[in-house]
């Protein structure tokens, strides 16, 4: 999602929409994913039961694909596979999914590998939270709730499927992240609000972040440039393999998120409203194409794209983190979900 704040930054840092874009401003995903053939394919969508994951759940599905919608939500993603079904008629299915569980985020994995014998071909990490609509604290597991269901229980997820999306190669992992990124540091209170330049980033002394104390701050952008720098490092780790990794903005939507901060939407009723977006805001399905085309376009691999540009890729604001430490992110984020690095080892095929 793209809260007001980061409009203003996000321009400084992206170029305008041009010709050749892969993504059209009405283009929706069932648009896009409608010239792909995915009988056959499995995929996983977290947060698919409604907003933007229950929009890509259904491009996907149309297509032909086998689609699991994870969520925490028992009835809500029940009801949303059972509608999915009926009106795509393909195999889609709902698997309890509670990112702030390592134990739940391990039964899940084992669920579905028991049921679809290792195949996996697309990982859609779309669920999230924020602190507009949980009240922050930390989870059974230790870490701050924000932090862990958006980065560190996706991260998790995607260890334990990785066997899968090797064997099942090509394959792809999707994070759907946010132009939030770009103030991660003023949002969770790490650096003034003032600062054009902040490096909260530059080690690991917020990696894990805290709890969130102070009034009016947030780790939802700072979790988000976690998924970033993942899905980055994923690709470089992982190319060998078959498998590749995309980060994105969906840009302003309509969900049940934005909907718990109505303010998100106020820069759509003013005059800069035609240089964020058009239309402003999107539907779900309008922002979900930047997904459909990082599933199955041609998008190249380790980027960030950005719905509101045209799904093109853009630039990311990484408050000093840099590519060295890309390597030193992934062995710490395995020890703080509890994986050994042997047993998500690069195959080199």
């Amino acid at each position: 999602m793209l809260p007001i704040f980061a409009v203003a930054i996000s321009l400084a840092f992206c170029f305008c929409p041009g010709f050749g874009n892969p993504c059209s401003d009405l283009e929706t995903a069932d648009d896009f994913a409608a010239s792909f053939n995915l009988s056959g394919k499995v995929a996983i969508v977290t947060g698919g039961d409604s907003g933007l994951g229950f929009a890509t759940a259904e491009a996907l599905a149309r297509q032909g694909a086998a689609v699991v919608i994870g969520g925490h939500n028992v009835e809500k993603c029940e009801a949303a596979a059972r509608n999915l079904s009926a009106t795509t008629g393909a195999d889609v299915r709902s698997s309890p999914l509670d990112l702030s569980s390592f134990a739940n985020v391990r039964a899940f994995a084992d669920k579905f590998l028991k049921d679809f014998h290792g195949k996996l071909h697309l990982l859609i990490n779309d669920a999230g939270i924020s602190h507009e609509t949980v009240s922050g604290g930390k989870t059974e597991d230790g870490f701050e709730q924000v932090f862990q269901v958006n980065y560190l229980g996706h991260f998790l997820l995607t260890e334990l499927l990785l066997p899968a999306l090797r064997k099942s190669r090509p394959s792809r992992i999707v994070h759907v992240a946010s132009e939030a990124h770009k103030m991660a540091c003023a949002q969770a209170g790490f650096s003034a609000k003032w600062n054009p330049f902040p490096r909260c980033a530059r080690d690991f002394t917020y990696i894990p972040p805290p709890v969130m104390t102070k009034p009016n701050t947030s780790l939802y952008g700072f979790s988000k440039l976690m998924m970033i720098e993942h899905a980055a490092e994923l690709s470089a780790r992982e190319a060998k393999s078959g498998v590749s990794a995309y980060s994105l903005c969906p840009g302003l939507v309509v969900t049940d998120m934005t909907q718990a901060n109505p303010d998100i939407f106020k820069m759509c009723n003013s005059s800069l409203s035609s240089w964020i977006q058009k239309p402003c805001p999107y539907n779900p399905q309008q922002g979900a194409a930047v997904i459909t085309y990082t599933a199955l376009g041609d998008a190249l691999p380790g980027l960030w794209y950005q719905r509101r540009f045209g799904c093109k890729a853009g630039t990311v604001e990484r408050s000093g983190f840099t590519d060295a430490m890309r390597s030193e992110l992934y062995s710490r984020s395995q020890k703080m979900v509890g994986v050994q690095s042997s047993q998500s080892a690069e195959i080199v095929v």
